[in-house]
Order: C-alpha cells, then structure tokens, then sequence
C-alpha cells in the first residue's frame, strides 16, 4: 500500500505489488483535507488491517479505516 498526500489537499492510494513495481488495481483518491496535506501515516488496528492517519494545514487530523479497508477488500 502506497498513500501519497498534496498541495492540491488530496490523497491518493494504491496497492502495489512489490514483486513486480506495478500498481494493483485501480487508486483511490480522497479530497477530505481543506488544505495541503502534510503528513500520512498507517498505524496498526486491532483487527491487524492498518489505519491511515492523514494531517494537513489547519491542524487537521483525520482517520480514515475504512479507505484502507476498500483497498484490501476487508469487512
């Protein structure tokens, strides 16, 4: 999993598939942010899956689960 955050206040995401450096499947892009994106980070969950903790300008912090959880096609 790759997540990738901008000045244009989006994140990107997308599976990758180490073995091969290609994309899997298709990205997904979120534009949840009102400014730049400054910092991601994926932590760990309980279930195992991880967690992507994004923050932009404006110290705001979100947490997205279940971005995550479409892109690995979890419950």
């Amino acid at each position: 999993m790759i997540a990738s955050g901008s000045n244009d206040k989006s994140i990107k995401m997308i599976r990758f598939d180490a073995e091969n450096c290609t994309q899997k499947g298709n990205e997904l892009e979120m534009n949840i942010h009102a400014g730049t994106v400054r910092d991601l980070s994926f932590v760990s969950r309980p279930s195992g899956l991880p967690m992507l903790v994004s923050g932009g300008a404006g110290m705001n912090v979100f947490f997205n689960p279940w971005y995550v959880d479409v892109l690995f096609g979890s419950n």
